[in-house]
């Protein structure tokens, strides 16, 4: 929203639990309770890349990345793009953790011990998905995890910006 009214540009979020919503990628891989979901949401990002000139691509590559089918998904995704002359943006994961950051902020409230630590799967996952795109003339692969903001992650001005171990919250988002 913040993006979209920076830029005087209408910006539609196409999202499903555990789902990157592109067509080609393989929702059957998923768990059962949200493949209809996933498939549902590929459908109408068919429509939305049809009439957009720019597509932003955001997943927790650590999990998507092991599918059986997700690289060539993913590829072939980039290439049809390509031919439609279609500026792709794939956003790189976020710094993770080893637990729930809430939670561990509720514990330190309570003077309860913490351990804060990150979990470095996804660092590899990024650079998987970097080395894709690097490929495909009309894709650029934006990391932000080296920016300021994520210099005292989970925190940012000693404000909480996760709303667990790798989903930033409304705050960590804006």
């Amino acid at each position: 929203d913040i993006i979209g009214q920076t830029n005087n540009q209408a910006i539609q979020v196409l999202s499903a639990s555990s789902c990157v919503t592109f067509p080609g990628f393989d929702a059957s891989s998923l768990p059962k309770w949200s493949r209809n979901r996933c498939v549902a949401q590929i459908e109408r990002a068919k429509e939305f890349i049809a009439q957009s000139d720019k597509i932003v691509l955001a997943g927790k590559w650590t999990y998507m990345h092991r599918g059986k089918n997700f690289i060539q998904g993913f590829r072939q995704f980039l290439e049809d793009t390509g031919r439609q002359n279609k500026e792709v943006v794939v956003l790189a994961q976020v710094p993770m953790f080893t637990s729930d950051m809430q939670r561990m902020q509720r514990f330190s409230s309570l003077g309860l011990p913490t351990d804060i630590s990150i979990d470095e799967r996804w660092l590899p996952a990024n650079n998987l998905i970097a080395n894709e795109v690097r490929i495909y003339p009309h894709a650029k692969f934006l990391d932000l995890s080296g920016e300021l903001f994520f210099r005292d992650a989970p925190f940012f001005k000693d404000e909480i910006i996760y709303k667990d171990f790798h989903h930033l919250n409304e705050v960590g988002a804006k």
